[in-house]
């Protein structure tokens, strides 16, 4: 067999995977349809129907793949249908500029998808290079009409990749539940798949090709006034598969492993702020992004928490000085966090940037750097940064200038940066972040803090509901679920005319909802405006979980007779 049909089946069968969720499942006339496409080759639905068996509804992978390969090809497509539209143009009326455009955007998608298969060659090329295909590999695999296997795991996870293009928006002003509001950019187009590990570690994952990694740290604060979490600013020069991990800094203090559920990580257009896309994936006590295909462009990714968290005030506060003016032990460790939390870069120091963002999320203000280098000269410095051991000494000099004992300055800056009085982390969660990324390292060029305003929730809220499902029970009402690995979002969409919803999620379970006790959502969302209603954190990912929706009945015999509609956890 060819090294040509050899790419072609792997290709196929990658194909598959991503579109259908697994090699073993059965494929109907319309799935096959998204698989061909997916797959490299465009194909009418009248084509389909001729070459299907007549005998069967469904068909299983071998079968799919030997009507894939009579299918035409994809470049010859393209070609005919530029040749097509060159006539239409030249011999008849000028085209309706929609008409054009939209022909436009076929075509232009047609190229996107080869272009990413390219790179699945490309990476199956290197493989059969080194030898990676099985040996035994050969004719009887023909004969018997089977696929070449993959050296590698697949997940059993639906694997969903995100080609990233801000061209060929829709700018018509078309509306949030129109079909040309989805900009091509955030339509599903199948790329690489990754061979994901399930081992609980925060580790780069198993690859089938090498992938890259940069660390850095980061933080997330929940309050109302300043900035509430950092942002890493990233540019990709050409195309890249990049997958993004996040994991609670529990080497800080074990109790954050609260947090693990309650944050998701957002991956945005920098200059536009359009949303890319945001963690799905639960494994172990990682969250990630799916493996994303990204364009040329710079990004930035934020940590946020999925909602708010309930305030954990302390009933006393410990002291900051001792009886002999020094820094008790327990601040100093409390300063010690601080410090590990922005050394964003871990190389065991802050320089002026980090210690700029330290400066600013603490209450301190900004900081210019002529102020940073006279800072320098009074504190013992390393690699022209601060040492942990400066950093410590700096606070024993604020704590000095202070008379009376009247420490309320250092208190609200703790306050700041999500410390209660006994110096305990309860409002902050601090999180290791990898960046994956094929051929090279991603290089984070600037840090910087954020706020997140209302323009980002109504992003986020338009994101969620483009990716998100109808209820079952409930399609004759506005209501949609998105759901992840770990959290979920009830989400109340656009109409014409104000809503009132009565809904009970009193089924729910192992979930964790932002609901009251009585576990109804009785809500009134104004007209032309994407609401998120709940969100619900799993307890245990270890465990099915799911939010459970019905309609509150005026009656109440009708209330108990209402069907649930839920939304399985499993992706």
């Amino acid at each position: 067999m060819s090294l040509e049909d050899k790419l072609r089946r792997d290709t196929f069968k990658m194909a598959y995977f991503t579109e259908i969720g697994a090699t073993n499942r059965l494929i109907d006339k319309e799935e096959f349809h998204d698989l061909a496409v997916c797959a490299g080759i465009d194909v009418q639905s009248s084509a389909i129907d001729e070459a299907w068996p007549s005998d069967k509804k469904e068909i299983n992978m071998e079968e799919a793949y030997h009507l894939f390969t009579r299918l035409p090809n994809l470049e010859l497509r393209i070609k005919h249908a530029l040749e097509s539209l060159e006539r239409e143009t030249q011999e008849k009326e000028p085209l309706p500029f929609e008409v054009i455009l939209e022909k436009c955007k076929a075509l232009y998608k047609f190229n996107e998808t080869k272009k990413a298969l390219n790179n699945v060659n490309q990476t199956l090329c290197e493989r059969a290079k080194h030898g990676i295909f099985p040996k035994d590999f050969g004719q009887d695999h023909v004969l018997n009409g089977m696929l070449p296997p993959l050296e590698m795991n697949f997940s059993d996870a639906e694997s969903s990749v995100f080609l990233d293009e801000p061209a060929l928006e829709d700018d018509g002003g078309g509306g949030l539940l129109s079909h040309d509001a989805r900009s091509l950019s955030e339509r599903p187009i199948s790329s690489a798949i990754e061979g994901s590990s399930r081992k609980a570690s925060s580790a780069m994952v198993d690859e089938p090709y090498t992938m890259m990694k940069t660390t850095r740290r980061s933080l997330v604060i929940q309050r109302e006034i300043g900035p509430t979490s950092l942002k890493h600013i990233f540019t990709l020069t050409e195309i890249r598969n990049v997958k993004i991990q996040v994991s609670v800094n529990v080497r800080l203090d074990p109790d954050l492993c609260r947090f693990e559920n309650a944050i998701h990580g957002v991956l945005q257009r920098h200059e536009s702020g359009k949303i890319v896309a945001v963690t799905v994936k639960k494994s172990g006590n990682t969250i990630s992004t799916d493996r994303l295909t990204l364009l040329p462009a710079t990004y930035s990714f934020t940590v946020a928490f999925c909602r708010s968290l309930s305030d954990m005030k302390a009933s006393s506060t410990e002291k900051i000085i001792d009886d002999k003016k020094k820094l008790t032990a327990k601040y100093r460790m409390c300063v010690m966090n601080i410090f590990d939390m922005f050394d964003l870069n871990e190389d065991q120091t802050l320089d002026y940037k980090e210690f700029r963002l330290y400066n600013q999320m603490s209450g301190g203000g900004d900081i210019n750097k002529t102020d940073w280098d006279s800072l320098l000269e009074q504190l013992t410095t390393k690699n022209g940064g601060l040492s942990m051991k400066s950093f410590v000494a700096l606070h024993q000099e604020e704590a000095d200038t202070y008379e009376n004992d009247n420490f309320d300055d250092m208190y609200l800056s703790l306050k700041q940066l999500g410390f209660n009085g006994k110096f305990a982390i309860t409002n902050t969660c601090p999180v290791i972040i990898d960046y994956l990324a094929s051929d090279e390292e991603i290089v984070i060029t600037s840090d910087e803090s954020y706020h997140f305003d209302g323009t980002f929730a109504e992003q986020l809220a338009e994101f969620f509901w483009s990716q998100s499902t109808v209820l079952p029970y409930l399609k004759n009402l506005p209501l949609r679920m998105w759901m992840s690995d770990y959290f979920g979002v009830l989400m109340a969409g656009v109409t014409n005319t104000p809503n009132h919803y009565h809904l009970n999620l009193n089924g729910s379970q192992n979930v964790n909802l932002d609901v009251g006790k009585d576990m109804i959502i009785e809500e009134t969302v104004p007209p032309y405006a994407c609401k998120i209603l709940a969100t619900g954190i799993a307890v245990d990912t270890k465990h099915k979980w799911f939010i459970s929706v019905r309609r509150v009945r005026s009656d109440q015999s009708a209330t108990s007779s209402a069907n649930p509609s839920r939304v399985n956890s499993v992706r």
